[in-house]
């Protein structure tokens, strides 16, 4: 129901990314649209837009402030009442990890969209930069999230069912990674995940700029794969 800051940020970026694009005479549907700000934004830029979510009290909280077509259920269930219905467009924006049977659901959203119709998602990175690999978050465990993306999954999932994959976008992030003296199994965990220049960087710090310190850890800012991936494709087959 209420949305972390940290989320929110990433929410603009991703929403941007599909944004870009206009959509005149497009009708789109987005698979769990929660409160619709998405809806509203696609629709200012020409969409036809419908919205679909399981949570009943942010749909009838959208449809009061947005003149837009909402329905409060599962995609199984709108399949079955408006089986007729198509789309140019189909959204899922941090929707497929939670889904039991992802073949199923990707068959369905097939079966909703026009001949070579497009779709938009994104997902949690299971490749994302860790600074521990022990420990999975709650949040990315089921029954919360019951599958795992990176980006060669994505690749075999969508070549499956005839998607030609347009964008498949790793967003990255910056964090601050600590180069201590000694070694550890953090350590060895950390480096792992770096890029080549970014694993020269860090031994340099380690046995230079640490070795001429004081100092127990110098931080060390470095761009890593970020929490979420994001994907446009069209339907071929």
């Amino acid at each position: 129901m209420t949305l972390p800051e940290v989320w929110l940020k990433w929410q603009k970026k991703i929403y941007a990314q599909f944004l870009r694009r206009s959509g005149e005479g497009l009708s789109l549907l987005d698979v769990g649209c929660g409160d619709g700000k998405f809806l509203k934004q696609a629709q200012d830029r020409g969409y036809h837009v419908t919205g679909i979510d399981l949570n009943s009290i942010l749909v009838n909280q959208a449809r009061k402030e947005k003149k837009i077509e909402y329905h409060a259920m599962d995609f199984k269930q709108f399949r079955k009442e408006f089986s007729k219905q198509r789309f140019n467009v189909i959204t899922f924006f941090q929707v497929l990890e939670h889904m039991k049977n992802p073949n199923s659901f990707i068959n369905m959203v097939r079966g909703a969209l026009n001949p070579g119709g497009y779709i938009a998602f994104s997902v949690p990175n299971r490749d994302r930069f860790r600074f521990a690999t022990s420990v999975v978050p709650q949040w990315d465990s089921p029954p919360h999230h019951r599958t795992w993306w990176n980006k060669v999954a994505i690749k075999h999932l969508l070549k499956r069912k005839g998607f030609r994959i347009l964008q498949l976008k790793e967003y990255k992030k910056q964090v601050k990674i600590p180069v201590r003296r000694g070694w550890s199994k953090q350590d060895a965990t950390i480096v792992h995940q770096l890029s080549y220049y970014s694993k020269f960087k860090y031994y340099i710090l380690k046995n230079t700029a640490l070795k001429l310190s004081r100092k127990k850890f110098i931080n060390m800012r470095a761009n890593v794969k970020g929490p979420y991936l994001y994907v446009y494709a069209r339907l071929e087959k």
